[in-house]
């Protein structure tokens, strides 16, 4: 007979083994290439999120899976995730498959290369060095040197994210990795820039993102910060905005707390305001590089004045960005919201020099939305970025009052991702977003009809109802 412990280990050794089964089967069918190998390799996607996060479960005792187990899962889910939608997933047709940000990182890419323009970039693309750079110098065809980046930086920050809500935040090891299987599909749904417009940044952004939140976290790395922020700011200038809404954060519940936290508080201003400034100098460093500054004729602040204007001209754009967030996170979000409201709110318990709490992950995000809101029209883009913090709050919450609700919110979130369709190019003559039913715009929330942008929002609510319902019902004591 098998003692407990290596029952345990058979059982989690077999859902490891069904879990590369399942990956190798999705890299199989993924080989069909083109939109008829997409929805059997999302198939097997899903079959594999679900053995991993299986397979990372806690035993009937009880008994949490090792860190390694989850961080193996997800570093598997994600790289099978990125080579089945680079074959599955063709590349747009816009602009030569360039699409519409491309076509500024080509132009970087090659003046890094031959030192000539045939275009000349423009604001605030021009700021944006860092991949382009890289990828100049890797001994690849500019498209795979994209590809290989992306991946490269993604699966980086699915490791650290990982990584930090194990082992610092000591979240149950499913619910992170199916957190993770959501960040792939999220990122292969409604945007999938990462594959279908192969010439992009994202995936930078999100490493920087969480390599700066992780950071935050560490009492030795913290002091790294303004390095991480110079760096992150010659990739992209929205690497000021994050560490200028956490010193703005941090010094507003300076004032509001009291005690030993705000005293922590006050010992990160420091460094915080060091990074603000070290993201402002690589930014205006950057930004002189490629393009001359006489030549630069827009800046922020008149971009934020615009959206500022164009926002309070449109006020129905809010359902818009209610939509974006619903669609980016489904279940993910509105699960922890039901999870708030239907019981009396439970604070974890927190040391008195834990000064980066729920409530402070909750301000910055609340900073995050308001910004970006009158920062441009990507809102996908922008919810996406905020994953680091969304999901962690959304973790901690789970972990504290629905910890078994993993595998049921992210089923029933399919609906928001269009899993098993591959995104479509704009079609020839109407290559810019109309307010569409039907085609690639009509995917993402800030160009959609507002008739399909409310319907969305609809079911959000519905879905929050639902959840909310559920949450609420007394539980039976087992046995």
């Amino acid at each position: 007979m098998q003692t407990p412990w290596l029952a345990r280990f058979s059982g989690r050794t077999a859902g490891l083994g069904l879990f590369v089964a399942a990956l190798l089967s999705a890299a199989t069918i993924a080989s069909l290439r083109g939109p008829k190998g997409w929805p059997m390799a999302s198939i097997a996607l899903g079959l594999a999120w679900a053995l991993g996060v299986w397979s990372s479960r806690p035993d009937r005792d009880g008994a949490e899976a090792p860190a390694r187990t989850a961080l193996a899962a997800v570093v598997l889910l994600s790289a099978t995730t990125f080579f089945a939608a680079w074959h599955s997933q063709p590349t747009v047709t816009v602009n030569d498959g360039y699409g519409w940000d491309g076509l500024q990182y080509h132009a970087i890419y090659q003046f890094i290369g031959t030192g000539e323009f045939t275009q000349r970039p423009i604001f605030p693309f021009h700021q944006r060095l860092g991949v382009p750079a890289i990828a100049s110098f890797l001994p690849l065809p500019e498209r795979s040197a994209f590809l290989v980046l992306g991946f490269a930086f993604y699966a980086s920050a699915l490791g650290l994210l990982a990584r930090f809500w194990l082992v610092r935040r000591s979240l149950r090891a499913d619910l992170v990795v199916a957190a993770c299987g959501w960040l792939c599909l999220h990122w292969i749904s409604p945007l999938r820039a990462g594959v279908c417009y192969p010439i992009n940044i994202d995936a930078s952004t999100l490493f920087f993102d969480a390599a700066f939140f992780a950071m935050l976290w560490s009492p030795r790395l913290v002091r790294l910060l303004p390095l991480v922020a110079l760096v992150a700011a010659l990739f992209k200038e929205s690497a000021l905005l994050t560490a200028g809404l956490w010193l703005a954060s941090t010094a507003i519940l300076s004032v509001v707390r009291e005690g030993p936290r705000r005293d922590a508080l006050r010992r990160r201003l420091p460094v915080l305001l060091a990074a603000v400034l070290a993201a402002l100098l690589a930014k205006t460093l950057a930004g002189s590089l490629i393009t001359p500054r006489l030549l630069v004729t827009e800046s922020s602040a008149a971009t934020l004045a615009r959206w500022l204007q164009t926002r309070a001209d449109h006020p129905l754009q809010l359902v818009r960005l209610l939509s974006t967030f619903v669609n980016a996170y489904g279940g993910w979000l509105l699960v922890p919201l039901a999870a708030l409201s239907a019981r009396p709110s439970v604070a974890p318990e927190a040391r008195s020099d834990d000064d980066l709490d729920d409530g402070h992950l909750l301000l910055w995000l609340c900073l995050f939305v308001g910004v970006t809101f009158i920062s441009g029209s990507d809102l996908s883009r922008f919810a996406w970025q905020a994953s680091p913090v969304a999901l962690t709050l959304a973790l901690s919450t789970l972990h504290r009052r629905a910890p078994r609700s993993a595998l049921a919110l992210t089923l029933t979130s399919l609906a928001f991702v269009r899993l098993f369709t591959a995104v479509p190019s704009p079609s020839e003559g109407h290559l810019m977003p109309a307010d569409d039913y039907e085609g690639a715009y009509s995917w993402m929330m800030e160009t959609a009809h507002y008739s399909l942008v409310a319907a969305w929002a609809a079911f959000g609510v519905v879905y929050w109802l639902v959840a909310e319902r559920v949450l609420s019902r007394p539980r039976e004591p087992r046995g």
